[in-house]
């Protein structure tokens, strides 16, 4: 296929598994995301990572600009410049929105909860209206 293809030009490696610690670390440092997978519109905007769909499997999700969706059925010259397209993209945009949150919701809940006035009643915990 186009992304073995592609393995063995200076700087490629293709993974088809890792753990999610080691394939966090790498998003970290990788230029690019090939693929299908939901990690490219949901975590990857986080690393400023551009990211090239193939197929249609996240078609209809929200995404933020960092997406290239390119059909499955597309030539291997059209797949591999939208490869090439995100590369360059990534390094000049550094601001991709981040649809999900701002990684800040846990202190947000916790502020909101210290400040509920609560109650105990035959030892069940409950919100005082």
């Amino acid at each position: 296929g186009v992304i073995e293809d592609m393995e063995g030009e200076r700087g490629i490696h293709i993974f088809k598994n890792l753990p999610s610690r080691i394939f966090l670390g790498l998003m970290a440092s990788v230029d690019v995301l090939i693929g299908n997978s939901s990690c490219g519109i949901i975590e990857a905007p986080y690393f400023r990572l551009g990211v090239v769909n193939i197929g249609d499997r996240q078609k209809g999700r929200l995404q933020a600009g960092n997406c290239i969706n390119v059909h499955s059925e597309c030539s291997t010259a059209d797949i591999e410049a939208d490869i090439r397209c995100a590369i360059e993209e990534t390094y000049e945009n550094e601001n991709y929105p981040q649809l999900y949150g701002d990684g800040t919701a846990g202190d947000k809940i916790i502020a909101d909860l210290k400040n509920i006035e609560w109650y105990v009643a035959k030892g069940l915990r409950g919100i005082k209206k």
